[in-house]
């Protein structure tokens, strides 16, 4: 389950923005599917959710996030719910402890 509170979000995680959410999110998604890979084309066998830390020309530092979620088919077709309202759950995880306080 990844059900998450925005609620909980801004007020026991200090998530202010929608840069820091996503970042929040990326490394949540990591750390609960470390392993999960997903054949997103017939010779790639990819990560389904990565996080980095990485340093840039002029030494500062950034994060990257990709992630590979499943969208359900009625996306193309149903146009009473947004885009993102479609998108599957990776796994049955449970949320880390860590990752619902400071």
């Amino acid at each position: 389950m990844s059900a998450i509170s925005l609620a909980t979000l801004s007020q026991n995680l200090n998530i202010a923005t929608v840069e820091q959410l996503h970042v929040y999110t990326g490394m949540l998604l990591n750390r609960m599917n470390p392993n999960l890979r997903v054949l997103e084309t017939q010779q790639d066998s990819l990560f389904a959710a990565e996080f980095n830390i990485f340093t840039i020309s002029d030494g500062t530092q950034r994060v990257i996030t990709r992630t590979s979620l499943a969208l359900d088919p009625t996306y193309n077709s149903d146009k009473t719910k947004k885009l993102w309202m479609f998108v599957n759950e990776l796994t049955n995880t449970a949320i880390p402890a860590g990752f619902l306080s400071n």
